[in-house]
């Protein structure tokens, strides 16, 4: 079933510019048929969107692995770019879906 959702275009421009680059022909054909930042997307078209935001979350950890205080090696520069990436990249994608049970059952 499809439903109607809300990302910030930004948000989708960097997804598409992301997708070109790593030639994700699927991921262009989503995220192009935004209207403003609404898209109406299905089920899987939803876990796709998430999973391009928890590549990007995967990645902050990698590059940036001391950025939870609970680590013994925390380091608060590691912290402030970890969060600074979640707030401008897939925390806003991950946030568009939070309410809705097609992300919860994808994640």
């Amino acid at each position: 079933m499809e439903k109607q959702y809300y990302i910030p275009p930004s948000c989708l421009d960097d997804i598409r510019s992301f997708a070109e680059k790593e030639n994700l022909p699927e991921v262009i054909k989503i995220v192009s048929r935004h209207n403003n930042g609404e898209l109406t997307l299905d089920p899987s078209e939803v876990a796709t969107v998430v999973d391009i935001a928890m590549l990007w979350q995967l990645q902050a950890e990698l590059k940036y692995p001391y950025w939870d205080a609970n680590q013994p090696n925390y380091n608060p520069e590691h912290e402030k770019k970890y969060l600074d990436e979640q707030e401008e990249r897939w925390g806003k994608i991950v946030m568009s879906f939070a309410s809705d049970r097609e992300f919860e059952a994808s994640c």
